[in-house]
């Protein structure tokens, strides 16, 4: 029977059975030929389903080498859970062009790479590298979804040098590819801090400095975006969350309004150090954009000298 951590081929003396399994709602088929409970694999979060396809499929298959977002859930390369969308990417010398095979479930693409790519094994399974990983993923996807992955390869220590080079190798170095390797930062603490900064860019806004420190008195505090304007003002922007206010984790048994008070005090620090203003701007916001733009445009916030080539030019 299926199992927390693997898909299950289903006999074939019961094929039928699986089917009327299916057809019940029972079943799930993550991948042709694979099934698992549907209540197991649905408490499974995006990530975690497509881990658990990948090590079923290393099985069957331990001749596969994954790649893009498939590989970047073991390497620990941030992304959207919006990005898996059922499809598994795998590496092919033998490829001559990239073939996709479709059916109940994930699709499958072999990828053709160079032959002198490298394989490196994580958690017991073959991938490729993660700079691979990632620039295999980052050409086809719009800026908002790419960013967080390159911020992230560097967070790694990865250098865009590296990256820059890997793109090329690949054969995936555009215009857009070097622009957005220019944007990269490793100084973004997340991925919902590099969404961001995506979004203020693509809006047209100048690029933020990021995780400045503030000194007085004894005290630091750390800001998620600073922008220094041409007349000398300082415009700080935090990226907040609901979860600041009721997860646990974060409140460290604290409660909402103790979260609240001291988030006024730490602006007021931040005003004290010289910060003209202080903009609270929630995800949600960022994903909308109206409200954000607004708060910039509220706050002075310059828009950028010169546009850049922010649109995948790629096709995947």
């Amino acid at each position: 029977m299926p199992g927390a951590n693997a898909c299950t081929p289903p006999p074939r003396p019961n094929v039928p059975s699986v089917r009327r399994y299916q057809q019940a709602g029972l079943l799930t088929v993550p991948y042709r030929g694979l099934y698992d409970d549907t209540a197991t694999w649905c408490a499974k979060d995006p990530h975690e389903q497509a881990r658990t396809l990948l090590r079923t499929l290393h099985r069957l298959h331990p001749q596969w080498v994954a790649t893009d977002i498939a590989a970047q859930d073991f390497q620990g390369i941030e992304h959207g859970r919006q990005l898996h969308t059922d499809i598994v990417t795998i590496t092919d010398r033998g490829c001559n062009a990239a073939k996709r095979h479709t059916g109940p479930g994930a699709q499958l693409i072999r990828m053709r790479v160079p032959a002198s790519l490298d394989i490196v094994t994580v958690r017991g399974l073959p991938m490729t590298p993660t700079e691979v990983s990632v620039m295999v993923a980052v050409p086809h996807l719009p800026f908002t979804s790419a960013l967080p992955m390159v911020d992230s390869a560097l967070r790694q220590g990865l250098s865009t040098e590296r990256l820059e080079e890997t793109a090329a190798f690949l054969r995936r170095l555009d215009g857009y590819v070097r622009a957005l390797l220019r944007c990269g930062d490793p100084l973004s603490e997340n991925g919902g801090e590099s969404y961001v900064r995506a979004v203020i860019m693509e809006m047209g806004f100048a690029a933020p400095r990021l995780q400045v420190e503030f000194r007085r008195g004894g005290r630091t505090v750390r800001v998620d975006f600073l922008w220094e304007l041409p007349d000398g003002r300082l415009v700080v922007l935090e990226l907040d969350g609901r979860a600041k206010y009721v997860d646990p984790a974060m409140t460290h048994g604290r409660s909402p309004a103790k979260v609240a008070v001291e988030q006024l005090d730490r602006d007021e620090f931040l005003r004290d150090c010289g910060v003209n203003t202080v903009v609270h701007v929630l995800f949600e916001e960022a994903v909308r954009r109206v409200p954000l733009q607004r708060k910039l445009v509220r706050a002075g916030v310059p828009l950028a000298p010169s546009p850049m080539v922010l649109q995948p030019t790629m096709i995947a």
